[in-house]
């Protein structure tokens, strides 16, 4: 279905709960179809191809020691909070250009925006109405990012808001496209990792055989994250909207008609995978669908892998005994899977 974007819109809304339509910049190429969506996605590419994702792995490395030497003298923490949400925060900031006395309150404005209880339950989706702080949130964090793409366009920098400030296409500066996709790297740069690796450590916590073997062979992470990938989907949920009747499955879907790809049940079908409801650290990888596929795949995908496997590596070796002391509190957002809250004891 996802891989038909023909049949399969993405241009009428892709959240279950209708939400992000009612806050986030319309101009948002994961709500385009082709031909804008491919000629927005080609003016961020050259910001993500392989050799541009390496070369921020030593930012990565520094910022990750950074954030461990602040926990070395500690007995506890909140490592959802105090290391997988700040990591990603500092990096995607950093490449985009969010000024470092700004990203705290961009972040909360981001998330203040985006929780997922923030909003009047209606009897239809369509009629969601976000709620007032909701809104306010999201007016301020579109406020802030089109300020800086103003100051950019004066005042030129090397960063990805620059980029995006200076970009022409056909002639025509991006508009409104630029904000939209700001609003969206930000987000979804923080948020993605974010679930990513707060799962990963929530697991290892929980398996200190698994935990000690990859302290002891750090080069089984990659391996180790492509199945937290599979069995905890940062992204659980993608809808579109059919363009046309047609079937899936034996199943008719109507003109208009909207349909939800579950990618988190998908990376557990047990026609693909042996053993689909366990976690495995050890398992083979196949290709899941933790960061989509077709037209929308995630652009930031090797940015998250990269930044879960360098995080990965230079924390275990200081903390191989970490344990969880209290509960563990999951975000509360219909499209993702991560968590708010993961306090362990260090040590």
């Amino acid at each position: 279905m996802v891989r038909d974007h023909e049949t399969f819109s993405s241009a009428y809304g892709i959240d279950l709960d209708n939400v992000g339509s009612k806050l986030i910049p319309d101009a948002n190429i994961t709500g385009l179809d082709p031909p804008r969506h491919d000629v927005l996605r080609d003016v961020l590419r050259p910001w993500f191809v392989p050799k541009s994702i390496a070369g921020l792995e030593e930012g990565i490395r520094d910022e990750s020691r950074r954030l461990i030497a602040g926990l070395k003298d500690r007995r506890e923490a909140d490592l959802a909070e105090e290391f997988a949400a700040e990591l990603p925060l500092e990096m995607i900031s950093a490449l985009l250009g969010v000024d470092a006395s700004d990203r705290v309150e961009v972040a909360s404005l981001a998330s203040r925006a985006l929780e997922g209880q923030a909003y009047e339950v209606t009897p239809s989706f369509e009629d969601v109405i976000p709620s007032e702080e909701a809104g306010d949130a999201a007016l301020a964090l579109t406020e802030y990012f089109a300020n800086a793409l103003q100051r950019r366009r004066a005042e030129p920098q090397d960063d990805l808001l620059t980029h995006l400030a200076t970009t022409e296409v056909d002639g025509q500066p991006l508009g409104d496209d630029a904000l939209g996709m700001c609003f969206l790297l930000f987000v979804a740069g923080k948020d993605t990792t974010h679930n990513l690796l707060s799962t990963s450590l929530m697991h290892l916590a929980q398996l200190p055989a698994e935990r000690h073997r990859l302290v002891a062979d750090p080069g089984a992470l990659p391996k180790a994250i492509e199945e937290v990938l599979r069995f905890e989907s940062p992204i659980q949920n993608e809808v579109r909207t059919a363009t046309k009747t047609s079937a899936i499955g034996g199943i008719t879907i109507e003109k208009g008609q909207k349909v939800a790809a579950l990618f988190g049940s998908a990376n557990r079908d047990e026609t693909r995978w042996d053993r689909s409801e366990d976690l495995d650290l050890t398992r083979e990888p196949k290709r899941n669908l933790a960061f989509g596929v077709g037209i929308h795949f995630c652009l930031g995908a090797p940015l998250a892998r990269l930044e879960s496997r360098v995080a990965l590596e230079e924390f275990l070796p200081q903390f191989p005994d970490f344990s969880l002391v209290g509960p563990v509190r999951r975000t509360h957002r219909v499209l993702e899977r991560g968590l708010r809250s993961l306090p362990v004891e260090l040590g």
